[in-house]
């Protein structure tokens, strides 16, 4: 069977992603995510 050991091959690299997304998201505040969509160049609609 093709590819049946890729998933737990890749388990500790996948937690390695979700722990340093997890650490990323908790330093974004509404503040940081509303003044990036302001600062966005804006499209004419």
């Amino acid at each position: 069977m093709v590819g049946h050991g890729i998933q737990p091959a890749t388990r500790g690299i996948h937690q390695d992603v979700e722990e340093t997304l997890r650490r990323e998201l908790a330093r974004v505040t509404p503040e940081k995510v509303l003044r990036g969509v302001l600062a966005a160049p804006r499209r004419p609609l």
